[in-house]
């Protein structure tokens, strides 16, 4: 059962005995876990009250920072892209992180080093795959995800040093899914992919 399920069993429970739930970053919280929940996840949300009979007055949600996700304040617009540029760079991500980043559920990437320019990253999905905890984190199943794919592209609109853990946030933003997966081999840290093998998917991500 996946953690909006679990979280609306237990929410709509409280409902019957209360009549009346006030959700705030806490209750939030102990029903969907840390992790903001997507847009359509909360649409998820809204719509199994409204069926079963209750009404939203009035959502304020506002999360502190959790692993893998910051709020902050994007370029009012994507960067553009180069279309007649020879290539463009791109990073291997492990699954589900890579899925999230698409999802807008993960918009920060931890890396040893520094990004030192703004602007679009493609965004590979590694054949190597996280562990099982990370795919119950997610709430999402490692057979519906492309592997050894290149799947889509990112902003990357900051690079920050983390002094505690001793890493650089790359600050990500805009993600834009391809319409299908391309199969490609990632590599080690950043790498190039010439832009005539993924021009069509460029002119057209989701």
């Amino acid at each position: 059962m996946t953690r909006v399920k679990e979280g609306l069993e237990r929410l709509l429970e409280d409902l019957e005995d209360s009549g009346r739930v006030e959700l705030d970053a806490g209750t939030m919280g102990g029903y969907f876990g840390e992790r903001p929940l997507t847009d359509k996840q909360m649409d998820t949300v809204n719509d199994a009250l409204n069926a079963n009979g209750f009404s939203v007055a009035t959502i304020y949600v506002i999360y502190r920072d959790v692993d893998g996700y910051r709020s902050f304040t994007p370029p009012p617009a994507p960067e553009p892209l180069d279309l007649g540029a020879e290539s463009i760079r791109a990073l291997s991500i492990r699954q589900p992180f890579v899925e999230q980043i698409l999802r807008g559920e993960k918009n920060i990437e931890y890396r040893s080093w520094q990004v030192k320019e703004p602007g679009p990253l493609l965004l590979h999905a590694s054949d190597t795959r996280a562990g099982p905890d990370a795919f119950d984190d997610a709430d999402i199943a490692p057979d519906t995800l492309p592997y050894a794919a290149l799947v889509g592209i990112v902003d990357v609109v900051d690079c920050l040093w983390d002094e505690e853990n001793e890493e650089f946030e790359w600050l990500l933003a805009y993600p834009r899914r391809f319409s299908q997966p391309i199969p490609y081999k990632g590599a080690a840290s950043i790498f190039r992919v010439p832009i005539e093998e993924i021009q069509a998917a460029l002119q057209a991500p989701t």
